[in-house]
């Protein structure tokens, strides 16, 4: 309903529930499509939709490096490598909380 007066099109994954009309939408519209690409391929979604939804989108966000290699070996373009995990090494907790000690 949204998606006329919206810049670009967003879509959670590129599976037959998200994917697939949200790249309906974006050709309908003539907007990008961005797929948020945080898992791998559901058993529901066939292959061909799959890939035709990664392949047309204008950028894929990947959470890890194993999307990531996958992207590439399909040949899709416009990976974004998005990590959203949080080393906790790189913090150090304060002298006075001994909570994480």
């Amino acid at each position: 309903v949204y998606s006329r007066r919206c810049n670009f099109i967003i879509v959670h994954s590129p599976s037959i529930v998200t994917g697939l009309p949200g790249f309906i939408c974006s050709k309908i519209w003539n907007k990008p499509l961005i797929v948020d690409h945080m898992d791998a391929k559901d058993r529901a979604t066939p292959i061909f939709i799959y890939n035709l939804v990664l392949k047309k989108a204008d950028l894929v966000f990947v959470i890890s490096h194993y999307l990531k290699f996958e992207c590439e070996r399909k040949n899709i373009k416009n990976i974004e490598y998005l990590p959203i995990f949080i080393d906790s090494s790189n913090f150090i907790a304060p002298d006075h909380c001994s909570y994480w000690r």
